[in-house]
């Protein structure tokens, strides 16, 4: 905490240079936004609306651009200190949509909140880039670390689990197993993702939001159909009931019933207190998913259809 708000003297002396100043948690309609950090104990992330670095500039160069925007301060009506100014940046490089942001030994000194904001902050601001699908941090060349030498590994926007605009101390750390679409969509694919999600928000709906948003991994496919809405999800005596909206019903392109089915329901008893799931659509249950799989029944976990490694 100490190193962020010693950056406070910056804002007195700074212009606010983007399209509008930092306020407070009222999410931005903006087409790009960059994520800077309350200078309150809540260490919340603000975000600023900023003109999209062009498309016809090289990823590298628009990669650059927005680094050293977020070492730049602004000023507003709730101050917010810029995630890159109390941390020494080595170098960067990208290739194939994944960006490594190289940090000097001074980023360890981060305290563990002061580091899971400083870290959301960059990735959700540079997830936004066209070209720009995987973020890695490393310090003096080893990979990042957290938590019992947990390496923190490839992150995207969806690794900081809608915590933009809610207190960054009252966040969970989750180590998830997820099971995707096989490239054939034929099979399940196992996925671990570690992410940071707001204390608020049930384990279960974590882990369905993620298979909503889909696989990190370009050789797996997402299970559920673009544009499905959880309308409500519960557990009862190990059970986990989900509905989702009509949505669900269309199906994800190039899988099979049985893989989305399993890898929802595979998912969800990877938690601890999940043994089998039930699925409803529009809290309809007396369905059959993609006229194949009936929902009236509650599903335990099955790995035979689990790819094997070769």
């Amino acid at each position: 905490m100490k190193r962020l708000k010693s950056l406070l003297g910056i804002l007195i002396l700074t212009l606010c240079l983007f399209g509008t100043s930092c306020g407070g948690s009222t999410p931005s309609k903006a087409d790009f936004v960059l994520y800077y950090i309350s200078t309150d104990d809540n260490l919340t992330l603000v975000p600023v609306d900023y003109k999209r670095p062009a498309e016809n500039e090289d990823l590298s160069a628009r990669i650059d651009e927005v680094l050293k925007v977020l070492r730049t301060a602004v000023s507003g009506t709730k101050s917010c200190l810029p995630p890159m100014g109390g941390v020494e940046l080595n170098g960067f490089s990208q290739e194939n949509g994944a960006v490594i942001l190289d940090f000097g030994k001074d980023y360890l000194d981060l305290g563990k909140y002061e580091e899971i904001s400083v870290r959301a902050a960059i990735v959700k601001t540079l997830s936004q880039l066209e070209g720009v699908e995987t973020v890695y941090f490393s310090v003096d060349g080893d990979v990042l670390t957290y938590s019992g030498n947990n390496s923190a590994g490839a992150m995207k926007a969806e690794s900081f689990a809608d915590i933009s605009a809610n207190s960054l101390l009252n966040t969970k750390e989750a180590k998830l197993v997820l099971y995707f679409s096989s490239e054939d969509g034929g099979e399940l694919v196992r996925e671990e993702r570690s992410l940071y999600y707001r204390s608020a928000m049930s384990p279960e709906r974590v882990v369905i939001e993620q298979l909503i948003a889909g696989p990190e991994e370009s050789f797996s496919r997402k299970v559920i159909a673009n544009g499905t809405k959880l309308l409500d999800i519960s557990v009862k005596e190990g059970t986990c009931y989900v509905n989702f909206d009509a949505t669900f019903a269309k199906g994800a392109p190039l899988v099979s019933p049985e893989v989305t089915i399993y890898a929802i329901v595979n998912s969800l008893v990877e938690l601890s207190n999940i043994s089998k799931v039930q699925i409803s659509i529009e809290a309809d249950s007396n369905v059959k998913y993609m006229e194949t799989i009936s929902l009236n029944q509650a599903y335990g976990r099955n790995l035979d259809l689990l790819k094997k490694a070769k």
